[in-house]
């Protein structure tokens, strides 16, 4: 963002908020947003009900988006509406769905529907006017997770929701469109396309290439461990800089390596005790030639 000069857009999920929390993801976006002058949003995707809403707003974020597409016309609106007035004259501007964008496939977490219900242009105009709604997250075709085939979006629809909605439009479910697609939904109005799926899966390819190198060198490491004890105890203390070292995901490289660890301290576990343990973990050696 900083190289494009463009404004950021961090998108926390339902799917993540066990493992990171409102308030922790709100406090890395403040730190994330000190170190560049361009504007960082941090949003909340897919918001099922008004106690999420109360949790993000608090918390700091700057958008929420409640996901009440599930219920009937009524009801979502007078949702959408109650996380309005709350969210409002804090500042926080509100992402609201109508219609259901449903599911690719059965693996996606995203959204509240298992299946789609295309947005209707006239109850689209007065949902956003009882709502108040800052975007308005519509669907015209598309789904949340992977497609089986290039999805039909139907476009006029799309151009009927513009004439008569004068806020920004959002369009879900945008890993595996096409360039002219992107293209034509821009034209037709919408403002935001949310590619989780495709970020998703990058992280996951990246993770797993990068654990395999890791378990590489680890094998590497240990057929040098029959050597002598002093490349046990070296594995060991390797293992235990990356989990508490500070590098971005050394973690998940020392995850790659617990197995070899297991094995070896199985082979030793009458020699080793937990005083060796506190020897190691304490002893601040650097182990990160891959190569000795």
């Amino acid at each position: 963002a900083q190289e494009l000069r463009s404004p950021a857009l961090l998108m926390l999920g339902m799917w993540e908020m066990p493992l990171v929390g409102a308030e922790m993801a709100a406090e890395m976006a403040r730190y994330m947003a000190s170190t560049t002058d361009v504007p960082v949003c941090l949003h909340l995707d897919h918001g099922p009900d008004l106690e999420v809403a109360v949790e993000c707003v608090e918390a700091g974020f700057s958008s929420v988006m409640i996901d009440a597409s599930q219920h009937d016309f009524e009801d979502n609106i007078a949702l959408t509406r109650a996380v309005y007035e709350l969210a409002h004259p804090r500042g926080v501007s509100v992402e609201g769905e109508l219609g259901a964008v449903g599911r690719a496939d059965g693996l996606s977490p995203e959204g509240m529907s298992e299946h789609s219900a295309l947005t209707d242009p006239d109850d689209a105009a007065e949902y956003v006017e009882r709502t108040g709604i800052d975007a308005l997250a519509l669907a015209i075709g598309n789904a949340h997770g992977i497609y089986t085939e290039l999805p039909e979006l139907d476009f006029d629809r799309l151009a009927a929701i513009r004439e008569v909605v004068d806020r920004p439009l959002v369009l879900h479910g945008g890993s595996g469109l096409s360039d002219a697609q992107f293209q034509a939904a821009i034209r037709g109005g919408v403002a935001k396309i949310n590619i989780f799926t495709n970020l998703a899966l990058e992280a996951t390819r990246r993770v797993a290439q990068r654990a395999a190198l890791r378990f590489q060198r680890a094998n590497a490491l240990l057929k040098l461990c029959v050597l002598g004890h002093s490349y046990y105890f070296t594995m060991i203390s390797y293992t235990l800089s990356l989990v508490e070292g500070t590098e971005q995901n050394s973690f998940l490289r020392a995850m790659s390596l617990l197995p070899v660890s297991f094995i070896i301290s199985s082979t030793h576990k009458q020699t080793m005790n937990h005083d060796s343990w506190f020897v190691i973990r304490n002893s601040g050696g650097n182990f990160d030639d891959h190569s000795s």
